[in-house]
């Protein structure tokens, strides 16, 4: 099929990568999106996830990386300011796995 993202497809999501303020390398992209792409193995019914990459305020961690995931019923974010952006990317997608797993059993049914 023409115009098709199969991979997006089968994840059942839609992921959209955003940089403020600054002009990602294609690494910095291709990483952050395959950080993200675990994500729906924690939750099935993930409909989408945005990362939004940009300068921090804090001259210590200047790097700040915001992934927000969109599931049914809920909108969930998690932030982190770091020394990189990979660094933030990954410790914010650990902050979002964990909010995955803690939702995911809070509305289990038993």
């Amino acid at each position: 099929m023409r115009g098709i993202n199969h991979n997006l497809i089968y994840h059942a999501m839609s992921t959209q990568f955003t940089a403020r303020h600054f002009q990602p390398s294609d690494h910095l992209k291709q990483f952050s999106l395959d950080a993200v792409d675990k994500l729906h193995t924690f939750h099935t019914d993930i409909s989408s996830i945005e990362i939004v990459l940009e300068p921090s305020q804090d001259a210590d961690r200047p790097e700040k990386a915001d992934i927000r995931v969109k599931i049914p019923g809920d909108f969930l974010t998690a932030t982190v300011e770091e020394e990189s952006y990979e660094k933030a990317v990954l410790e914010a997608v650990d902050l979002m796995t964990r909010q995955l797993r803690k939702f995911k059993t809070k509305h289990a049914t038993h």
